[in-house]
């Protein structure tokens, strides 16, 4: 069975689709996802591209594929250094 995916979201960062529990999220070389936070643990999967993630100052490399995972309440800043793929699940 082939079933079309449910867009959330098309905005000037990129593309968010609604996946079983998870977002499969698209941003364009560039964009950044600001200084932000959230109330529950988040786990990103990176798996295309390369990007800058920003988490209490320091400043971290990422290369997909890799997984992320950051605690509730953390501060954090995800920079495409290239386009990229992740998906996440909060």
């Amino acid at each position: 069975m082939i079933s079309q995916l449910s867009k959330v979201s098309e905005h000037e960062r990129g593309k968010i689709f609604e996946i079983d529990g998870y977002k499969l999220v698209y941003r364009y070389a560039g964009t950044v996802s600001g200084d932000h936070q959230h109330d529950v643990d988040e786990l990103l999967y990176l798996v295309h591209g390369e990007a800058e993630l920003e988490v209490d100052g320091k400043v971290i490399e990422l290369r997909a594929p890799v997984r992320v995972d950051l605690a509730a309440g953390m501060h954090h800043t995800l920079v495409a250094k290239s386009d990229i793929v992740f998906l996440e699940q909060r």
